[in-house]
This record gives C-alpha cells, sequence and structure tokens, in this order.
C-alpha cells in the first residue's frame, strides 16, 4: 500500500459550487467538513502481477515476464522494457480484446514491464500475457492460477487469439525453463504436436476460455 498525501482540488471545486445554492451556516459546515477531507492521508492501493511468456530469439527463444503494476491517477497504459513498435501497438489490441470478453479494462495507471529490460521485443506473441497480466493486477483473474505457465499468442479486437510465428521456438524456451504447460493459440496446435510428449500444451480460441 502507498499513502499519499495532498489538497483535493475537486474537494474545492464542489465547495465553490455548494456554497452557490446555500446559505452561510451551512456554508461553514460544508467548509469544515471538505478541509478535514482533503487534508487527510488517502490511500491509494498498489497491484502488480507478473504472466511468463517467450518469443523467438535467433535460432532459439527467450523467456519474458510481462508485469503489471496498477495505481491510482490518469488513466493511462504505458509499455516499458523495449518493446518493438508492433509490442507497443498491442494496447489498443489489448484494450478492446478486454472489453470484448465480457471483462472490464481498468481505469487506472497502468505500467507493463516486459523483462528482461535489455532485450528488443518484437512481434505479436506478448498480447496474451500483457492482457492476462492486467486482469490479475486489477483482480479480475487470480495470480495463482496462472502461476507456473506460459502464454503466447496474439489478440484480435474481438478477444480471439491468432497464430504466432515461431511457435516450436517459444515452447523449446518454455520447456527449457521448467514449464510442465503452455497455452498456445488454436491455430498453432497442429505445429506443436512433436512437442506434446514434453510439455502440456493447452489450445485456446478466445480470451474468454482463459
Amino acid at each position: 500500500m502507498n499513502c499519499t498525501y495532498g489538497t483535493n482540488r475537486l474537494a474545492y471545486m464542489l465547495l465553490i459550487i455548494r456554497l452557490s445554492f446555500v446559505g452561510p451556516n451551512w456554508g461553514n459546515f460544508i467548509i469544515l467538513t471538505l478541509l478535514i477531507q482533503s487534508s487527510a492521508p488517502y490511500i491509494v492501493p498498489m497491484s502488480t502481477s507478473k504472466v511468463y511468456s517467450a518469443i523467438p530469439y535467433g535460432y532459439t527463444g527467450h523467456l519474458i515476464a510481462a508485469e503489471c503494476d496498477t495505481s491510482r491517477g490518469l488513466p493511462s497504459f504505458n509499455i516499458v522494457g523495449l518493446p518493438g513498435r508492433s509490442v507497443d501497438e498491442s494496447r489498443q489490441r489489448i484494450r478492446s480484446a478486454i472489453n470484448n470478453s465480457s471483462f472490464t479494462f481498468p481505469s487506472l495507471k497502468l505500467t507493463i514491464n516486459l523483462a528482461p529490460a535489455d532485450l528488443r521485443k518484437t512481434g505479436t506473441h506478448l498480447d496474451l500475457p500483457i492482457a492476462l497480466s492486467i486482469l490479475v493486477a486489477s483482480k479480475q483473474l487470480l495470480q495463482t492460477n496462472l502461476d507456473h505457465k506460459a502464454f503466447v499468442g496474439e489478440l484480435a479486437l474481438s478477444g480471439e487469439i491468432r497464430p504466432v510465428r515461431g511457435i516450436i521456438n517459444i515452447i523449446e524456451t518454455a520447456i527449457r525453463n521448467g514449464f510442465h504447460r503452455i497455452y498456445i493459440p488454436s491455430d498453432n496446435a497442429k505445429q506443436s504436436t512433436l512437442m506434446a510428449d514434453k510439455i502440456e500444451i493447452i489450445p485456446v480460441k478466445n480470451l474468454r476460455e482463459l
């Protein structure tokens, strides 16, 4: 939890409006009440989450953690950790996919970190893990349900999960890092059959299935 102190500007705006409609006695009461509320500390809830994925990297792949931090403030959605243009553009896809999948995109300050931060991330592989990290951080999914699992997939605006390239390298990376289950786009399922004896592969069609 993070405790923040400051003056509530909205309270003073409401004060001016209310005083134009009430008498002096009620006006003094409102002034006192709002001054107490605006001078008291208020609590800003902080929440974080972490969802694992992988991207093709050279002839193999690299494990990626999509971390989400939420806080109060002007609603925003920022992605850090050397995202390429295709990753940066995923913000609109993810927002629409969440809203069109019976979830709610949170009206909070969202910061997504793609770790390791010194590795350039390109492609659309991280759409699904970023969306899931937002849903966990906003308390719409449980972190425990996603632990020890890997996720990969591009999101359509409707919430459908589209196939990605390099699925074999991605699955091998998950196996090499000790994961026993990975969720992949259903259209990549045929390519992944040769790896089915080494890791549990769960094909998914849309965000709602998760």
